[in-house]
């Protein structure tokens, strides 16, 4: 029964509050890093674009090894251990993503030599990363024009805060 979680208001209020905006702001970030002469301003839009997905991956992974030391009834050591790997993911995303933007190897050469990476890689990872992560929100944002659950609504909800 469709109608139990369809109507019009929330389509309307969806397309308009939720898929319009989003798309234009990526097709807008989109154009602009590619009009871009300065590769390094067009990295650093492609990496906006791709935030979302990283901030909702680091939400994801925290929330897991929450519900890990909570099955586990873990103490204070498990606690601080959560912590430190949580430190340590979010430094190792920072490092990626400032030896993606520089187009320089010094950082991964200094974790294996024989890992070069070139200013079109990083570039190529960037555009990849922020492809995929615009289509994973743009298709939350459409599946939210059609089924009005309370569900969906959360999970479009939280994707439109990590939007930003």
């Amino acid at each position: 029964n469709y109608r139990a979680y369809f109507n019009a208001k929330d389509f309307l209020l969806a397309c308009i509050g939720g898929v319009g905006p989003s798309a234009w702001d990526v097709g807008s970030d989109f154009a602009f890093a590619n009009e871009q002469r300065n590769r390094f301003i067009a990295k650093l839009s492609l990496l906006f674009i791709s935030l979302p997905g990283i901030l909702m991956g680091l939400s994801f992974f925290h929330q897991l090894l929450v519900k890990l030391c909570h099955y586990e009834k873990c103490g204070k050591m498990i606690d601080f251990l959560r912590g430190v790997v949580s430190v340590i993911v979010v430094a190792g995303v920072v490092t990626g993503f400032l030896a993606l933007l520089s187009g320089h190897n010094y950082v991964l050469r200094s974790l294996h030599d024989s890992f070069p990476i070139s200013e079109q890689t990083s570039e190529m990872v960037l555009y990849s990363l922020s492809i995929s992560v615009a289509i994973f929100i743009l298709l939350i944002k459409t599946l939210a024009l059609f089924l009005h659950s309370n569900q969906m609504k959360k999970i479009a909800i939280k994707a439109t805060g990590y939007e930003g």
